[in-house]
């Protein structure tokens, strides 16, 4: 897991190669990058979400084996919880999606603000959307990364 301030995100890079053209193109495109992006296929691609935040407890954690997400606060800000999947249990397996749903104990959580970016890494199980002292309308842009 990364996180830290936009203005970092080079940082960040020699990770991965698809990681690193994701974040060269943040660098590069934070002020003007549409809704949806294809830089690399399947690969590496972004889309543009809005939503309003709940209450923890109508979230769950979510996990990928193959892709790292990279979640950039454009407005609002959210709770997002990390833990690692293992210390959690499987609810829900989608792997045509990359996707499983977990539940079980938070490791740790951040306050996603503007200008705040996130990486969770395949392993890392990450609940989104949950609202820190009341329900606010939050928009991001959300990389998938394959690793």
């Amino acid at each position: 897991m990364i996180y830290d301030r936009l203005s970092n995100v080079r940082k960040y890079l020699g990770i991965n190669e698809n990681l690193d053209l994701a974040l060269n193109y943040i660098a590069e495109h934070l002020a003007d990058m549409p809704e949806e992006i294809e830089l690399k296929g399947q690969d590496v691609r972004a889309f543009f979400n809005a939503y309003q935040t709940v209450p923890e407890s109508e979230c769950f954690f979510e996990a990928h084996e193959k892709f790292a997400d990279i979640q950039i606060m454009r407005s609002g800000s959210e709770r997002i919880a990390v833990s690692n999947v293992d210390a959690l249990t499987v609810t829900k397996s989608v792997p045509e999606n990359d996707f499983q749903a977990l539940e079980g104990p938070e490791d740790l959580s951040i306050i996603m603000k503007p200008d705040s970016f996130l990486v969770v890494f395949p392993g890392d199980a990450h609940k989104l959307k949950i609202m820190v002292d009341k329900p606010e309308d939050v928009t991001k842009t959300v990389f998938k990364v394959k690793m």
